[in-house]
């Protein structure tokens, strides 16, 4: 989070979201006590690209039946292309994962399976866009069926929603901190680490320092940063190259753009734009229509896989999201836009792109040098979200506990 030197409050660079399929997300949340901080929806509110607003429910149906109606009230699609659509998720439920068919590119199986451009751009890429934090040219099978079939068939509420309403600072910093203090765990904040050396006794030195050595040691950093951490430790020549495998992941793109607005415009809990420059627009900092104390109205775009957006134009960017609501929302229309900020991560998740399956470790990969993994970019099965993030966590505590002799199970 960062915080809003106008209104001191503070604000998530990028809005998270998760679903009611992320087990150990909701795991997480009651163990760091804050289920009253996030909000459950069970509706998902369109808006389609010719300004037609529309709120889907689950049908009252056993899945995966119950995503009738969620196909029924997509926007902008023709009946044929909801037949299309229709028989597009039909295959995707009943096909077989096959290694081939995880790596084959999206657009390639959709063009094959009945899918035309409306279909792709309107009703396939407004999800998978969002969810894999990717453009579907770019994206493998895989990770497509995980996102349909886990995210929105598998059970009648998948697809619902979980939306923190406290800022990620509060929740992971502060709730989830507390908790690791509670379970005696010594938090150290503020500290970079630069580098992991081996001991003669067969343990790790952070920094060399022997005043910081472990038995194990689990390295939760990005997939980019791994490799200059390691680069003294002295690893074998077969450990280097596992390491070195991580370096073909790709990197996509996601950007929040930060709106401040003379008076309200959005008056639903959450808008998915079809077929647009903005994707997500979320009221907050975390309520709706929350005010500043300037008299302020904010609101947060989600631009996921943003290569299209001009690099280090702040001001380009937020003239083409502004544009692109005014255009959507008629009372956007009226309001002023007071002012903005552009937050783009380059590095924000590792792409999705075919192949990319086999740069993805395991956390035991380097288990028999007490070195274990955790990210979202561990090979989890899940694409790069917090459900990801959190299961490579529980894997990495099965993984250390059995290095440790102390076997246990966390993760169901």
């Amino acid at each position: 989070s960062f915080s809003d030197p106008a209104t001191g409050q503070a604000i998530d660079y990028c809005q998270h979201v998760g679903m009611k399929c992320c087990t150990e997300l909701l795991r997480w949340i009651a163990w760091t006590g804050v289920s009253d901080s996030w909000r459950v929806m069970d509706t998902l509110h369109f808006v389609s690209n010719s300004g037609k607003r529309l709120a889907v429910r689950a049908w009252p149906l056993p899945a995966p039946l119950h995503l009738c109606g969620l196909i029924l009230g997509w926007p902008d699609l023709s009946f044929i292309d909801r037949l299309r659509v229709v028989a597009g998720l039909s295959r995707l439920i009943t096909v077989r994962s096959t290694p081939d068919f995880e790596r084959m590119p999206a657009l390639q199986w959709l063009k094959t399976h009945f899918q035309n451009q409306r279909t792709i751009d309107r009703f396939w890429g407004t999800i998978l866009v969002s969810a894999l934090g990717e453009q579907v040219d770019r994206v493998a099978m895989g990770p497509v069926k995980k996102v349909l079939v886990d995210g929105f068939a598998a059970t009648r509420d998948a697809f619902h929603l979980l939306v923190p309403t406290q800022p990620l600072s509060k929740l992971v910093d502060d709730a989830a901190r507390a908790s690791l203090v509670t379970a005696s765990v010594d938090v150290r904040c503020g500290t970079t680490v630069r580098d992991l050396v081996p001991t003669s006794s067969g343990r790790w030195a952070i920094d060399g320092d022997p005043n910081r050595e472990f038995d194990a040691v689990v390295m939760t950093v990005p997939w980019h940063r791994m490799g200059s951490l390691l680069q003294q430790a002295n690893l074998s020549d077969q450990a280097h190259r596992i390491v070195q495998t991580v370096d073909h992941l790709e990197a996509s793109p996601i950007t929040g753009v930060h709106t401040w607005w003379d008076q309200p415009w959005l008056h639903q809990p959450h808008a998915f734009l079809v077929d647009r420059l903005c994707q997500w627009v979320f009221p907050g900092p975390h309520s709706q229509n929350s005010i500043g104390v300037a008299g302020e109205t904010y609101y947060q775009v989600v631009i996921s896989g943003s290569r299209q957006l001009p690099r280090g134009d702040q001001q380009a960017v937020l003239q083409s999201v502004q544009q692109d609501l005014k255009d959507l929302f008629p009372e956007a229309a009226q309001a002023q836009m007071l002012r903005g900020k552009v937050v783009t991560d380059p590095q924000s998740v590792f792409s999705v792109a075919p192949g990319h399956a086999s740069s993805r470790l395991s956390c035991d990969a380097l288990a028999d040098v007490g070195l274990f993994l955790g990210g979202d970019w561990i090979n989890t099965g899940w694409p790069a979200t917090m459900e990801g993030a959190l299961r490579s966590g529980s894997l990495a505590a099965e993984c250390t506990l059995a290095y440790l002799g102390r076997p246990a199970k966390w993760l169901p």
